[in-house]
């Protein structure tokens, strides 16, 4: 009897136990990650220079049709619409910092005596579009301050001879320099609309819309020897009708294919009493060679001119760079950058090409440079003396010369494909 009684209590305590234990037992908490969620920020790769979130772009229209030489000349009105050239509306993507790229030849292109290919015949190279970007370093180095003696400047202008011309009541087209790589047209008829496409040996169509002022214009024939059509259009302001005035061909055969981009012209305009040709000569006081001056005037736009976002968002097309403008209040978008330092290396005797075209999916403007001198800009940008070296003003004042995404972008040549040169 008293051994059941035993049991029954022991039985009853190890219940009570077991009951208790229970109740008090605890759930630990969900865990929450404590490491941050982010789909929108995109580091740039270090070797291809791909780059993120580019903001709206205004895509160029597609090549116009060219007016054959016998409608040209005809009375026959054709729109305007089909020769319509939009500027580079860059809107600068802003570039993620990430680690150093290795130092490539790759940002440079050809020969100097071989122009660059064009799109029109062959299909662009294959691009590293740009997606997203986000600064982390926008640092920007000192430019070079001048010496007390500027470098005097090399200006080789343009001029309207008179040896051989197209004439008509309202134009004079003057190709007497052919050799030295432009031609000059000027309009004296009373249109406002005034359009000239100048079609390339390779297709290329180039369109220009011409001042009203009857001034003598400069352009190059860019794309080296062979033959080019020359057509010159005029119309009301307001309508997207015109009318031919003058069609000819002219037969180039350069001597120096250097030449064209020594001198000024249309989208490069200046002269010896230019503000910028005097800065360019400042700039370059003191320096010892050519890569010195190089490094001058790009370190100076990085340095000094600010990107002009509004004036990007409403560029029109047949915009045209106003260098003394640029000069005055230090800003403009990449046609201004480009425009401005091409007119400072040129007016230093330095070759330099302006080129429009595509930088990953961006429709932009830049510039190259050739020197026969080997060395380095910045560490970084590499001339070897014997090609083209690619240059960017624009996007190192947004993002920083040394911001390594930037510089990766740029080190990437497949990123740019170039369909215009001045």
């Amino acid at each position: 009897m008293e051994k059941r009684r035993l049991a029954s209590i022991i039985a009853l305590f190890i219940a009570i136990f077991i009951v208790a234990n229970g109740c008090n037992k605890t759930v630990p908490p969900a865990i929450e990650s404590t490491e941050p969620i982010s789909s929108d920020t995109y580091t740039t790769d270090s070797v291809t220079g791909t780059s993120p979130n580019i903001v709206t772009e205004t895509a160029p229209e597609s090549s116009p049709s060219v007016v054959s030489e016998d409608t040209a000349q005809s009375s026959a009105s054709v729109s305007s619409a089909d020769i319509t050239q939009p500027p580079p509306s860059d809107t600068i993507p802003e570039i993620t910092q990430s680690s150093p790229p290795e130092t490539s030849a790759d940002t440079t292109e050809s020969s100097p005596v071989t122009t660059t290919p064009t799109p029109t015949t062959a299909p662009p190279e294959t691009s590293n579009n740009p997606q997203s970007v986000t600064i982390v370093d926008s640092s920007i180095p000192t430019g070079s301050g001048p010496a007390s003696t500027p470098r005097p400047a090399t200006i080789n202008m343009p001029k309207a001879s008179g040896t051989s011309t197209s004439t008509t009541d309202k134009s004079v087209i003057d190709y007497s320099h052919t050799s030295d790589g432009y031609i000059m047209v000027k309009y004296t008829g009373s249109r406002q609309r005034i359009i000239l496409q100048i079609v390339t040996p390779s297709g290329t169509t180039y369109k220009y819309h011409l001042p009203t002022d009857g001034s003598n214009n400069s352009f190059p024939l860019s794309a080296g020897n062979g033959s080019y059509t020359v057509q010159l259009f005029e119309g009301n302001a307001g309508t997207t009708v015109v009318s031919p005035v003058d069609n000819i061909v002219v037969t180039a055969s350069i001597s120096n294919t250097n030449t064209p981009f020594l001198m000024p012209n249309f989208y490069v305009n200046y002269t010896a009493n230019s503000t910028v040709v005097t800065k360019a000569s400042e700039l370059s006081a003191g320096s010892s060679n050519e890569l010195d001056r190089i490094s001058a005037v790009y370190n100076w736009f990085v340095d000094n001119v600010v990107y002009d976002d509004h004036r990007a968002e409403n560029v029109r097309s047949g915009y045209v760079p106003d260098l003394a403008e640029l000069m005055r209040d230090k800003k403009g978008i990449c046609f201004d950058y480009s425009s401005g330092m091409t007119a400072m290396l040129r007016s230093q005797g330095i070759p330099t090409k302006l080129e429009e075209g595509y930088a990953g999916d961006i429709y932009h403007a830049w510039i190259t440079t050739f020197s026969s001198e080997t060395g380095q800009v910045n560490s970084w940008i590499i001339f070897d003396g014997s090609r083209w070296t690619l240059m960017e003003p624009t996007f190192a004042a947004v993002n920083g010369d040394t911001n390594t995404g930037f510089r990766a972008f740029v080190n990437n040549r497949s990123n740019y494909t170039t369909l215009f040169q001045y």
